[in-house]
Formats: C-alpha cells, structure tokens, sequence
C-alpha cells in the first residue's frame, strides 16, 4: 500500500513535469509565433539578448496645415498619434511628419499603416502615408535596427465642413535579419577596424532636429571603402542619424570594378561666367540632353521668353543655346541679374577630364556679392566701385528714411572727406554716403572696403540698412531663390543618371552654413574696412551642427529644398575625416561650404586641391563636381568585400 502511494505519487510527479514541459514548449511556440507574426508598435519585448523597441519621436505638424482643436500628440506610449481637426473647405488638410524609431536589436517589418476613423468619412476625404522620398508606407518595408524613417501622414478634405476625429498607428512583424543591411555596414566594420570612428558631437541630419549622435560614424580607412551602385561607383563617408549611409562619388564602373587606372570620362566644362545682353525672344531649357556621337547638347522642357525684370526670375537657372535651336555644341546657363537687358551667363562644352568628378565648373557667376556663395540664392547685390579723388563727399555712421518722401537722410556721426587718398582712413564707421555734399538720396550706399585709390559698395534702397541687405543674401526665408552653377549641373547630372533609383535614396541634411563669424567692413558699427567677411568654415569645423534651418538643404525643407535628393560634401565631414588620401583625385573639386567675402569682391567656397589638402577659392573659377547622395537605411548589400576590384554592391 505505501509503494502504491509512493508509485502514484512519483507517477504524478512524472505527469505534472511532462504537463509544466508541455505548458512551457506550447508557451514558448506562441511567443514565437507571436514575435514572427505580429509585433505591433506597443510595448518592449526581449528575445533572448535582442530587444524590441519601435516607437514615435519627433512628430511636427507641417506649414499650412488647419488649426486642429486637438493637435497631434504621440501618446505616453509613444505609439499611437492622436488628433481631432476640422476641414472647413475643399482642399484644406491637416499634416505632420514623424520618426519611426527602431531603438532595438531586431529588424522590424512594416505590417500595418492605418489612419483609424478616415474611413468613416468616405469620399469626402483622401489620405497618404509616404516616407519623405515621396513612396507610400506599405507592408513589408524594413525598419533595420537602431536606425529611423521619417514619414509623412495627411488628410485633406474633398468636401467641406468636415470634423475628423482621428489616429495614427503602426503595428509590424518581424523582419528578416540575415541580410546584410546598408546602415549597420559601419557600425559592423567598426567593430573590427579602429579607422571606422564614431562621430562624438551633435549632429542636424534631420530638418530642425539637432541631437547628440548616436549612430553617425566616419570611414576613415585608406583603402577607400568602394560602393557600386546605379552602375557607378561611390566611395564611403559617413553613416547618418537617420540610418542612412552618405557616398560620395567616384566615377563610373568600368567591368563592375572601380580601379584606380580608369580612364577620363567625357564631362562637362565651364568657362567663367560674363555679362550678356538678353534682351531678345530666346529659346530656353530647364536642363539638357548630351549626345556623345553628336557631340550636341539638347535642351529639355523648352519655353521661349524676353529677359526684364518681370521675366527674369523664370530664367535665372534655366539653359539656353543662344541661337534659337534646341540643340547646340555649345551650352549656356543663365545664372545672375545684372539689369533688365544683362544677365550673368556661363557658356559649356564637353571634354575629357578625371573621371571621379561629373564636370568642371565655376561654383557661380564671379565678381558679386556674398549671396553668391550659397548653395542656392537670392538677391545679389551689386557691387560697385568708385574712385572719390578729391571730390568733397558727406560720409555718415547711420541714417533716416522718409516713407513719404522715398529719402534716405545721413544721421548719427557725419565725416567730409575732400582729399580720399589721404583722408579715407579717418572714416571709421561712417559707413553710409549719397556720395554728395547733400546728404539726402533716394538710394544710399553702404561702404564695407576702402583702399587709397577706391570706395567699394553696394546701393540699398527702400529703407533698407546693409543688416537687412545680408539678411536678404544669407538668412531670410526666401534665401534660396536661385540654383547655383554648380547646383544646376549636379541636379541635371541626377535626373538623367540616378532618377529611377531616387526610391533607393534618403534627403538627410546637406549643410550649406553661411554662418557669419567676422562681419570685417559689413559691420557698420565698426572701423574695418580692409578684412574679409568669414563664413563659419572658414575656420576647421569639425561640428556637423547645421544652425540655420536656410542652410539645411533637404527634399523636406521649404525653406532650403532640394530638387533631387543630392548635393555636396561640406567642409565638417572633410575636416572630421582628416586625411588628403581619402580625399585625393589629381584634381581640384567643389565642397558647398563658404568659406569667406574677400576683402574686394568675389565670396569664397571651401575647395579641395589635387592632393587632397582643404583650400579655398572665389566661386568664378571652374573646379570639379563630385556629387553626394545617402543611401537607404534599408538598402541591402546583395555581395562585395568593399575593395576596388570587388566593391560592395548595393541593391
């Protein structure tokens, strides 16, 4: 009887482990199952020593957006986005764009994308979620870890008086790990290598986001890490905050190698720009073709206009043959506004010419003022000389201006200057003349360098100081106007070689820093005269801050926004890699960073010489492009090692 109770009594000891063994192993499938079908965004799972974290971060309604009576707000959770607005009229919407942060260890796989209520409105309302490259949010697309994507969610009314009540959430799977993803290469290769370095300091490659990186590193390897993508081949720089990886370029492939013995490649060259009369019926393109065979250029999306001051804002970055045919040997780009017959011009041919760079070209039109060394442009200023001799002028350190009368009034400090060549010293800051004994003017000049021969200024009108004029070159909403030279080729260059991989393709921000750190003659408050005017790259930054949001251009900044997804590399990432072999060529090339406004004229852009070292020259000279564009953080590498014969080749 004991025996029997003790056989019992071991059998259900047996039964209760084989039943706990049962339990744990159903268990432990259904937490499979679970992690493989449908990790939505709501919480934090561990699988073994991964984790699981995708959230919300960074949510900013969009400009012209209706007031909403709720805002959009990420919840505690960080997972779900709330937000009630009324549509009153067709065609009014309410919009924002957020991050989608994967701050884990496992790939996550988009399963779901919902605006939850929109439905209940019909057709009344059209909605999208898009990432910022312009494609739709759709199941199966990739969040790598420790990596992020912004999107874009709208709802715009079809109808009117309509009050949505609405939210934003996502929910996803478990992503494929096996694939060699694009933005862990350098954090994967940091791990082994001591010159792939973590980048330690804030960083802007987000619109309006600065943050301490965290995810940024330099390839700073000798060998010179080689990419093949869209058949050409790109060299590494830099991982982004976003995930992405930024490349720059490095010539066309030649049998899917990217040796160094490959030959010059057929570019274009331009000639330094010069004043041309305008004033006739003229055919134009908003870019062009080039037929090798033919040696010919063709222009592409032809309009025929007269240069004036009521046209030139449309022709200003467009390109012409100058002879009333759509295709020519010779290419013209109009570049600058002198008068409503004379424009700043810059004539192209093709050459042969090293082949790690898509052209040589002036940076833009030479011989101006300091907006000319952005990126892109706006008003420009021109700048003008006069030799005073002996003539007896009013010279004054501020002034007044009557709305009525249209007059600027000399005020403050008032100097006369008879004899300039030995009297120009004593001006100080008395900045401003009519060039008159009067004192009064319609247009006034501001004075910001002076030798013992001439007055070099520029004419303000309309109330303006020479503060508002900078503001208008450098910083106010409406800087980036125009296209630079070297911005019209590169965007012409990427819509006839990389457009159809654009989807491939991330918009971080590009900086173009016109940071003002030495006003010299531009200060009116000051007695220097005779010093450049230095942008923030004059010195070596090693920062990748982009503190101006003019200066962050991005296909997603309306204030600085880009037409393709490309650009330049800046004088920060050249001075953070700090070696003239990763940057030599054998031949000069174009950063997009200003470096300074020379003493006389000509603004100044960061250059890299031949043998990689960092200079520095006025943007009328004709050097070398080499375009930038930064991978998707889920463009996968299909095979490679990175070398020059076997480069990584990029999906």
């Amino acid at each position: 009887m004991n025996n029997k109770r003790k056989i019992n009594s071991i059998n259900s000891k047996r039964r209760f482990l084989y039943l706990t063994i049962l339990f744990l192993l159903l268990f432990i499938g259904v937490g499979y199952s679970y992690l493989s079908s449908s990790l939505a965004i709501n919480g934090h799972t561990e699988l073994v020593a991964n984790t699981w974290n995708i959230h919300f971060e960074n949510l900013k309604v969009s400009d012209g957006s209706s007031t909403a009576s709720v805002p959009a707000a990420i919840n505690s959770n960080q997972t779900i986005i709330n937000y009630s607005v009324t549509l009153n009229n067709v065609g009014d919407y309410y919009e924002f764009s957020v991050d989608v942060v994967n701050s884990g260890s496992l790939m996550g796989k988009v399963s779901l994308a919902n605006i939850n209520g929109v439905s209940n409105y019909g057709n009344n309302v059209q909605s999208s979620i898009k990432y910022l490259n312009g494609d739709n949010v759709t199941s199966g697309d990739l969040i790598p870890p420790n990596s992020s994507k912004r999107i874009i969610v709208r709802v715009e009314a079809l109808g009117s008086s309509l009050p949505l009540d609405l939210s934003f959430e996502m929910e996803f799977d478990l992503g494929d790990g096996e694939n060699n993803i694009v933005s862990n290469l350098l954090e994967n290769l940091a791990l082994d290598n001591s010159c792939i370095v973590k980048y330690e300091g804030n960083v802007t490659d987000q619109v309006e986001v600065t943050s301490a990186a965290s995810r940024v590193y330099f390839d700073k390897c000798t060998d010179k890490r080689n990419i093949l993508f869209a058949g050409m081949c790109w060299q590494v720089i830099r991982s982004t905050e976003n995930g992405g990886l930024k490349v720059i370029y490095n010539g066309d492939a030649v049998d899917g190698k990217c040796e160094s013995d490959r030959s010059n490649t057929s570019s274009i060259r331009g000639a330094n720009g010069y004043l041309s009369d305008l004033n006739w019926e003229e055919l134009y393109g908003s870019g062009y073709t080039y037929d090798e065979n033919s040696n010919t250029f063709s222009l592409v999306d032809t309009f025929t206009s007269t240069w004036s001051d009521s046209t030139y804002g449309d022709i200003i970055g467009k390109y012409t043959c100058a002879d009333g045919n759509a295709t020519c040997s010779t290419l013209y780009s109009v570049n600058g506004y002198r008068s409503n017959t004379k424009a700043f011009v810059i004539g192209y041919e093709m050459t042969d010419m090293n082949y790690t760079q898509i052209g040589s070209v002036p940076f833009n039109v030479d011989d101006t003022t300091p907006a000319l060394s952005g990126y892109m442009f706006n008003k420009e200023y021109e700048v003008m000389t006069v030799n005073p001799g002996t003539t007896e002028y009013k010279f004054g350190n501020s002034f007044t201006y009557d709305e009525n009368t249209g007059l600027y009034e000399l005020a403050g400090e008032i100097k006369t200057v008879d004899d300039w060549e030995n009297e120009f010293q004593t001006l100080y800051n008395t900045h401003y003349s009519c060039f008159d004994m009067t004192g009064k003017c319609s247009s006034i000049a501001y004075i910001f360098y002076t030798n013992a021969t001439d007055a070099t200024f520029i004419i303000l009108s309309n109330g303006e100081s020479v503060s508002d004029a900078l503001n208008t070159m450098l910083y106010d909403d409406n800087v980036n106007r125009f296209d630079s030279n070297a911005k019209m080729i590169v965007d012409n260059w990427y819509r006839e070689k990389l457009l159809s991989y654009t989807s491939k393709l991330e918009s971080p921000v590009y900086c173009g820093d016109r940071t003002i750190i030495d006003y010299s003659g531009w200060d009116p408050n000051t007695s220097n005269y005779n010093s450049a005017m230095l942008f923030n790259n004059s010195s070596a930054v090693t920062n990748l801050e982009c503190t101006n949001v003019t200066d962050q251009y991005s296909l997603y900044n309306n204030k600085a926004k880009l037409k393709y997804p490309v650009a330049l590399l800046t004088a920060a990432e050249i001075n953070i890699l700090n070696s003239n072999s990763l940057l030599e060529t054998g031949s000069v090339w174009w950063t997009m960073s200003p470096f300074a406004f020379c003493i006389h004229r000509n603004p100044g852009n960061v250059i890299i010489d031949g043998d990689g070292s960092r200079n520095d020259e006025h943007v009328g000279t004709s050097f070398g492009l080499r375009p930038v564009i930064t991978l998707s953080s889920s463009s996968v590498i299909l095979g490679g090692n990175g070398s020059e014969s076997n480069p990584w080749i990029i999906e």
